[in-house]
């Protein structure tokens, strides 16, 4: 379940963000187990960014969250193909490319909480559903949390 935001400091078009969105795809299969079947991307252009001061080049800075691969298997593979494909789609120097990657310890989707129990190297996940037995559900069949203010 990765996600991979990318803000850049200049315009994207629609038809360069399929091209990312399309190359993103097919990239994230770098890292073991991830595939463009889960991917969520996001793209954010005309963004305001400053490399050592200077705001007249190009720059991207992409946030890929990932799940579950705390040994970043295939980052250093993932990390060469998002620089070249920014490269190639938008122009961006590979140095004013810069990918931070962040491991997801849970993440929630589906009415269903995934979790990473790094202490048993594990993946588990469980159904929102069995937390109705704390949360008093609506007509709807919505659960109302408790407030965290009581």
């Amino acid at each position: 379940m990765p996600f991979i935001f990318s803000k850049v400091n200049i315009p994207i078009s629609k038809e360069q963000e399929r091209e990312l969105k399309s190359q993103l795809g097919k990239a994230i299969s770098l890292v073991p187990g991830k595939s463009e079947e889960y991917l969520l991307t996001g793209f954010e252009d005309n963004c305001r960014m400053y490399l050592r001061g200077n705001d007249s080049e190009p720059l991207a800075y992409v946030e890929a969250d990932i799940f579950g691969n705390e040994e970043h298997l295939g980052y250093d593979r993932l990390t060469m193909a998002i620089t070249a494909m920014f490269g190639e789609v938008l122009g961006i120097a590979p140095n004013h490319v810069y990918v931070n990657y962040r491991d997801i310890p849970g993440w929630s989707t589906s009415g269903m909480w995934f979790f990473n129990d790094i202490s048993r190297k594990t993946i588990g996940h469980t159904r929102l559903s069995r937390m109705r037995d704390s949360c008093p559900a609506t007509t709807s069949g919505t659960i109302t949390l408790p407030s965290l203010t009581e």
